[in-house]
């Protein structure tokens, strides 16, 4: 362990490298072997991504169309696992980017460890969807303003026009992080200078070129989405929900956090490790420097809890993905603590406990909502698939599809084609009872032999 923890000291980039991959491989691995059933986010995507609309009913198209282009490139289960990975790696990149600059490669690496910390980079990750294309979107946002104010290149502010705009088009939530970046620019006394600059208004300029063609379709469908935002968000019945729906969010992040907040506890104690803190690997950042990654670590948050405190409505646990991603950055530039021998062991040992734990979490599919109808024998279903996440054979007896929809459902490995082309149509035939014989239903004795019909049987 000493010599492990001695590579990682002497090369921190390789040991960052090694951690990607690590990342890729397991999160990728899991999922395809343990999970008989795709989750219904990703069903939902490859029923809703082979139309290419600007816009759908629910969310913005950005995540069903890459889940589309990879089942028309590919066409396997393992790329979807794999495409989630593809955009975690990247938000820890930019993360990683924005944190070198302030506390070097090893602290940038501590502050990557102490991310990874959340469950949403985990278990939670492997149902590709709005929410994790959002990560590498605000990362690569975040480390843009940072460079943007501290080097004023142009090519940053593109970068941060090009990221924000379509962080539009993967999720609306993208307003709760570039309000903070907008009244920052206003506010700081530094941030002020660079008002004088080109570069914030071509950044704007490029996002909202970016937004234009969805905006526009907003504005022609009446917003059709918000009003499923504003079905998902809890309405608010009276003052004290002003104070509960926000105060029930923050402690559902802390809960999340709790994890990340273990692996920090490494970075900050002991206190006194052997080493002077004028020493510390945030020796580097000045008092801007901090007030940026203050901004980018808590600042959308902030603005999350903010509006639920205004409207009283409530806002959901899981919309808190991107939020926390600078958090780890901001902990070793406020614990000012130098790296040593010993902390990087101790630092190590805790993420390795917390990546196992997360791993073993990983034998069953995240709990999402998918496609399925209200109704009750589906709810039923629906819980069933999610919860203990059974094979879809079970799903196909009980609710009387037929055997080739059933063999879509299955997902067997030459049933790609068609469990795409079938899974909605089963999913839409099993909404009616069956008959004997011929007629609307489903022949029962025209199942596969692995799906047998179970008399009287129920969820």
């Amino acid at each position: 362990m000493s010599r492990l923890i001695a590579a990682i000291e002497r090369h921190p980039q390789r040991a960052f490298a090694a951690f990607l991959a690590l990342h890729v491989v397991v999160w990728t691995a899991l999922p395809a072997l343990l999970y008989p059933n795709l989750p219904l986010d990703l069903i939902e995507a490859l029923t809703y991504g082979r139309e290419w609309q600007l816009g759908y009913d629910k969310l913005p198209p950005l995540p069903w169309w890459l889940v589309e282009i990879v089942y028309r490139t590919i066409g396997i289960d393992a790329a979807y696992y794999a495409l989630a990975q593809i955009a975690v790696v990247l938000a820890f990149i930019a993360v990683w980017l924005t944190a070198r600059e302030l506390v070097g490669a090893t602290g940038a690496l501590v502050a990557v460890l102490i991310l990874d910390g959340l469950h949403y980079f985990h278990f939670t990750a492997a149902k590709f969807n709005h929410d994790v294309i959002q990560l590498p979107l605000w990362a690569f946002a975040g480390y843009a303003f940072h460079a943007g104010l501290r080097r004023g290149r142009m090519v940053h502010w593109l970068l941060l026009g090009v990221t924000v705009g379509l962080a539009l088009w993967a999720k609306y939530f993208v307003v709760v992080l570039a309000a903070p970046l907008a009244l920052f620019l206003l506010i700081d006394r530094d941030a002020r200078r660079a008002l004088a600059t080109p570069g914030p208004y071509v950044a704007l300029a490029l996002a909202l070129l970016i937004m234009a063609p969805h905006l526009l379709w907003l504005v022609r469908t009446d917003f059709l989405p918000f009003a499923y935002a504003s079905a998902r968000a809890a309405p608010s019945r009276g003052l004290l929900d002003h104070v509960v729906h926000p105060l029930m969010f923050a402690l559902g992040q802390l809960a999340f956090l709790l994890p990340a907040l273990i692996i920090a506890a490494a970075v900050v104690w002991p206190r006194r490790d052997g080493a002077d803190d004028k020493d510390s690997v945030a020796a580097q950042a000045d008092a801007f420097d901090r007030r940026i990654v203050t901004l980018l670590a808590f600042g959308p948050a902030a603005a999350t809890v903010a509006i639920s405190a205004i409207s009283g409505r409530g806002a959901i646990a899981m919309w808190g993905y991107p939020l926390w991603l600078f958090l780890g950055l901001w902990i070793v530039l406020y614990a000012r603590t130098t790296m040593t021998r010993a902390r990087l062991g101790r630092i190590a040992a805790v993420w390795v406990s917390v990546f196992v734990l997360f791993g073993a979490a990983g034998d069953r599919p995240p709990l999402s909502r998918g496609v399925l109808p209200r109704r009750p024998a589906r709810r039923r279903a629906r819980a069933a698939l999610s919860r203990r996440h059974r094979p879809a054979a079970d799903l196909c007896r009980r609710h009387h599809v037929g055997w080739r929809e059933c063999r879509a459902l299955r997902g067997g490995a030459a049933a790609g084609a068609d469990r795409r082309r079938l899974a909605p149509r089963a999913l839409d035939r099993s909404r009616r009872p069956a008959q004997q014989g011929r007629g609307g239903g489903v022949d029962r004795q025209r199942r596969c032999r692995r799906c047998r019909p179970v008399e009287g049987g129920g969820l």
